[in-house]
């Protein structure tokens, strides 16, 4: 019990770091500190980091390319694009706007991951909700909260996914085969009791002036040009998938063919791009996981026994999702499931990818309860309140404690339900 108690107090250390952020120093900070005191602690060896490293190599290219490819397709105008597209096809309804909204932040997460829905999309949904004269809040509680729950369908959709796709070895088909009934479950379920909860808030009607709420950014060829280069990186993303070769080779020799046809056909300077990536990400990972599988090791030497499961049913999803979900709001998603990539990886292999997939359910809707259980949703928090929306915790969490645990529940039974 000793051996236990000294992992495990280093990786609260860490995760209390990470979300509280003394002084503003960035997540990877906290990160890496934790790895360090794990080494210098034995509870991890330079082995340990340099196979975490190896595991989590092709996740780490496949962020970086596809950072790169978004940033540069934000920059010639695409999602603004959308989302003109999106207020023309509601018609003048403010209802079809918000499930407009709902839509796009659904297709956009599925095939670029929750970060850049919420990154991108928020401030142009703030911006077009500014210009149509409507209450802006409920528009943008749907950016966040389908960035989460709409991050279901695909391993790419989301870091978590990811993770367990290439951690777990999960099959890209099965994934997509299974997880395509909760997502319909976890978006219908979810988009009725927005529109029951925001009934009041929502215009009925709404004047589209000629003018687009934002600009483009860029030439009408540019913006051909990135759509076609994102369009061919997104088939390639799935016939890689389905072909189980490495993700991280399509993503990043598209973000590399359209950020250099950016610098050479319309004057995109490099530096600018890159310096959008989030370059932090690749310490926070690789130390994160160092910390999480320090304690992980620990904990199954005491526990593994225990902790390995034979069969799937009903209450074992339900355990597994609502269990990471609660862990994931109480120390935040990523390194909750990192957890349970540890637990998972010991069970039967017959039961490893139903149970993987309802973890993932748990660590992509649960975490939405509160505002540090997913980093995305801290990042919305900020974007929106650089807006001018100052919401405090208290009121985001009357809205999040009533959407999430019922599409968490409607999500699990679909799981149940393909499953059979």
């Amino acid at each position: 019990m000793v051996n236990l108690l000294g992992p495990t107090a280093i990786l609260l250390l860490t995760i209390t770091l990470v979300i509280v952020r003394p002084r503003q120093l960035p997540e990877w900070w906290a990160a890496v500190g934790g790895a360090a005191l794990m080494l210098l602690g034995r509870y991890a060896s330079v082995g340990d980091l340099l196979r975490v490293t190896r595991q989590v190599a092709d996740l780490l290219l496949f962020l970086i390319g596809m950072m790169v490819l978004t940033a540069v397709v934000q920059r010639a105008g695409v999602f603004d694009l959308l989302a003109r597209w999106t207020a023309r096809a509601a018609r003048g309804s403010g209802l079809g706007l918000f499930v407009g909204v709902f839509l796009l932040g659904f297709a956009i997460t599925a095939v670029l991951s929750l970060d850049v829905t919420v990154l991108v999309l928020t401030p142009i949904v703030y911006a077009l909700t500014a210009h149509l004269r409507v209450k802006a809040l409920p528009f943008l509680y749907a950016c966040t909260f389908v960035a989460n729950i709409g991050s279901l369908l695909l391993p790419i959709s989301n870091l978590t996914n990811l993770l367990g796709y290439g951690l777990l070895g999960l099959s890209f088909t099965t994934f997509l085969r299974l997880m395509w009934w909760p997502q319909i479950a976890a978006l219908l379920t979810s988009l009725a009791l927005f529109l029951l909860l925001f009934r009041h808030d929502l215009p009925r009607r709404f004047v589209l002036e000629p003018q687009a709420a934002r600009p483009a950014a860029g030439s009408p060829a540019f913006l051909r040009s990135a759509g076609a280069v994102l369009g061919m990186v997104l088939v390639a993303l799935l016939i890689a998938g389905w072909q189980r070769w490495p993700l991280a080779l399509p993503a990043l020799l598209g973000g590399l063919v359209l950020l250099l046809l950016a610098w050479w056909r319309f004057a995109v300077a490099p530096r600018a791009v890159l310096g959008e990536v989030a370059w932090g990400l690749v310490p926070l990972i690789i130390g994160m996981f160092t910390v999480i599988d320090g304690a992980a090791r620990a904990w199954l030497g005491q526990f593994g026994a225990q902790l390995t499961v034979q069969q799937v049913d009903l209450p074992t999803l339900l355990l597994v999702a609502f269990g990471t979900g609660l862990g994931a709001n109480l120390v935040n998603n990523i390194p909750m499931f990192g957890a349970m990539i540890s637990v998972l990886g010991q069970s039967a292999p017959s039961v490893r990818e139903p149970l993987a997939l309802a973890a993932i359910l748990g660590a992509n809707i649960g975490p939405i309860v509160t505002p540090f259980g997913s980093l995305a949703t801290l990042l919305w928090l900020t974007i929106i309140r650089q807006q001018g929306e100052w919401l405090p915790t208290h009121r985001y969490m009357r809205v999040s404690v009533l959407i999430a645990p019922p599409t968490l529940l409607a999500a699990t039974l679909a799981l149940w339900l393909a499953l059979r």
